[in-house]
This record gives structure tokens, sequence and C-alpha cells, in this order.
């Protein structure tokens, strides 16, 4: 395979080639928004949001990550991945339309990831077993789980529908428990490292 770095200037930092990846105009518009805004979230640290910065050298830049939990681990994943081009954490807003009992909802949602690989794009959220397992039994038209068990959400496929983007929900059961051992010890020393 060519190497790419080459090209890289031309796009910006840590931005990967598009071409091959079967992304339609919405989704390379996609992928172009989260280049220029992303994080599109201001972070606020409250009790549960604990940041922890990332100093990326794939993506040269840093990648400040809402929780040390799941999204820091896979974080730091992407980053050893050779298989991961780029990443960029709290990507862009969608908009999901869904129906609860009988209402109509509409709700703004920013996903955790955008992860650029070589065979494709994927839009990815981060959970806890818990919290997925929590969502999954309240929020039924928000969460459920495919005909292979795995979780995934409705109204983020709708939204995706017809970008090229795939969707993958993450918890730190798919991550090799090395990868998610170590970055577990580095978040507790990296924790709140976003004070001034």
């Amino acid at each position: 395979m060519s190497d790419h770095h080459h090209h890289h200037h031309a796009r910006g930092p840590g931005a990967a080639p598009l071409d091959g990846l079967g992304l339609s105009a919405r989704g390379l518009e996609l992928v172009r928004q989260a280049r220029t805004d992303a994080p599109v979230r201001t972070v606020k640290p409250g009790r549960r949001h604990v940041c922890v910065r990332l100093p990326s050298r794939k993506m040269r830049a840093v990648v400040v990550c809402e929780s040390r939990h799941v999204e820091y681990p896979f974080a730091c994943h992407c980053e050893h991945d050779p298989d991961v081009l780029e990443y960029r954490a709290q990507p862009f807003w969608l908009s999901l339309a869904y129906r609860s009992g009988r209402r109509r909802v509409r709700v703004g949602y920013v996903p955790d990831f955008l992860v650029i690989r070589r065979t494709g794009a994927d839009v990815v959220e981060c959970k806890t077993e818990r919290e997925l397992a929590r969502l999954l039994r309240e929020k039924p038209e928000r969460w459920s789980r495919d005909d292979d068990g795995r979780a995934t959400s409705p109204p983020v496929l709708a939204a995706l529908d017809g970008t090229g983007l795939r969707y993958r929900v993450v918890t730190p059961q798919d991550l090799d428990p090395t990868t998610l051992r170590n970055a577990l010890i580095l978040g507790r020393y990296l924790d709140e490292g976003d004070r001034p």
C-alpha cells in the first residue's frame, strides 16, 4: 500500500484520504465538518465527567475525552490501531427523530467519535456495560439490539442512512484487555488534567 503521509498537509494534520471508503456526498460532508469543527460540544466536566487529554501523535493534536472509563481507552486503541487512519472526538451534531409512546421526539445528538479506518468510516458511541443495560431497558425507542445481539440505536442509524458511515456502540468488553488496562492506569494519572 502506498504511503499516504506525503499528502497529509493538503488536508490538515491527521487527515486521511477519503476515496474508496464508500461515503456519499453527505457522508463526506460530515467528515469535512468534523475536520473543521470538532469537538463541536465543549465538555462541561461535572461530577460525572472527568476529562482526560490524550496528546495524539497520529492526529497531531490533543484529543479531549469526556470519560476515562470508555472514551479514553477507546481513543488509546485508535491511537495504536494501524487500521485507524484518523479519529476525532465529538465530531458533529446529528438530528434524531423518533417516536416515544405517542410523541414524536426530535433531539440533537453528538456521537463520541468519528473514526476513519482503511476499510470505511465509523461513528462511535462509547458506553459502559452498565450504562448500556440501563439505556436498553429505559429507552427502547432510542437503543436496541440488532440481529447479532450488538447494541445499536435505530434513530442514529436512520440519521446516518445514505451517508456510508457505519455506527458502532463500543463498551470496554470490545477493547483489547491490555489497551484497556494501560489506559485505565494512565487515565488515573491524567485525571483532571483539564485544570488550568
